[in-house]
């Protein structure tokens, strides 16, 4: 029986488990190998220093965990402190600090969350590109009727690929077509692209400074 060809959609779904499933294995990999070897250690110190790093690995999971549930399926009860708290711990994994400025969920009603996990993935997406420690400012602005979502990375170093550039955009558009070669890589910015897309709202990259990346989505 020849297997059957698999939907776009269900096609994202599995290359999207596949890079939340890479995201979450490291700190989990690494609770399970310290945990084993706390049976054979006996000095004090290393037993501190192992408990120490049980708790940063426990940590980044559970951020991880967190962020994922809120970005990617939680339901319509995420708020702004709550998204603010979520990718602060997430990206301060990668020596990233955030900026929140949200003047938009607060007045958009049953829409705010939706926009609010938007605005966790651009900041995602954003975040990680950035090399070596830099910053990344999220701006939810506008009105329900002219939403307007601002993500700006700064940094020494960026590395937004064009692969993922182009998932992102590709999402995004009205007809919602798929992406030859989409990958686990590049499936996360298409899937963000597609909440834009959800929302109504047309995404940007308009060229930056040097080592500024800018994420806009606004209703076209």
């Amino acid at each position: 029986m020849k297997p059957a060809a698999q939907s776009d959609d269900i096609r994202l779904v599995s290359l999207v488990g596949a890079k939340l499933c890479h995201d979450l294995l490291g700190p989990l990999s690494a609770l399970n190998m310290i945990a084993e070897s706390l049976e054979d250690e006996a000095d004090p110190d290393m037993l501190a220093t192992s408990r120490t790093m049980i708790v940063e690995s426990a940590a980044k999971a559970i951020n991880r965990l967190s962020f994922f549930r809120a970005a990617i399926g939680r339901g319509q009860t995420l708020g702004s402190k709550e998204a603010h708290g979520l990718i602060e711990k997430v990206l301060a994994e990668t020596k990233v600090t955030i900026s929140w400025d949200d003047s938009l969920s607060p007045q958009a009603g049953e829409a705010g969350p939706s926009l609010l996990k938007l605005a966790l993935n651009f900041a995602y997406l954003a975040g990680h590109s950035v090399i070596g420690g830099g910053g990344v400012t999220v701006r939810l602005k506008g009105s329900l009727a002219a939403p307007a979502i601002v993500v700006t990375a700064n940094g020494q170093r960026l590395n937004f690929e064009p692969a993922a550039q182009q998932a992102l955009i590709a999402g995004a558009s009205a007809d919602g077509a798929g992406v030859p070669g989409l990958d686990p890589r590049t499936a996360y910015s298409y899937y963000t692209g597609r909440l834009a897309a959800a929302l109504g709202l047309a995404v940007e990259l308009p060229p930056g400074k040097p080592a500024t990346l800018e994420i806009q989505a606004a209703r076209p």
